[in-house]
């Protein structure tokens, strides 16, 4: 899903908005089918409202840090 989400990210600062959500939705559908850790689904639907409201203005995965702290807790 990770590759899906960039490559969103790289249409979204092309304007092409359209196709932005397409792959945005392909990586939703992979993380949908399989069991990932939320953190990963909630960053995948915050980029998705992002390019919904035009506002997405910097691109984030979580990263291996972030999730070693919520196992932590």
């Amino acid at each position: 899903p990770m590759q899906w989400d960039r490559y969103s990210w790289l249409l979204y600062l092309d304007a092409q908005y359209d196709e932005a959500l397409a792959a945005e939705d392909s990586a939703l559908h992979i993380v949908s089918s399989r069991e990932f850790d939320s953190l990963y689904v909630n960053a995948l639907r915050e980029h998705h409202q992002h390019i919904l409201s035009r506002t997405w203005t910097e691109y984030h995965w979580p990263d291996e840090y972030q999730l070693r702290e919520r196992q932590d807790q």
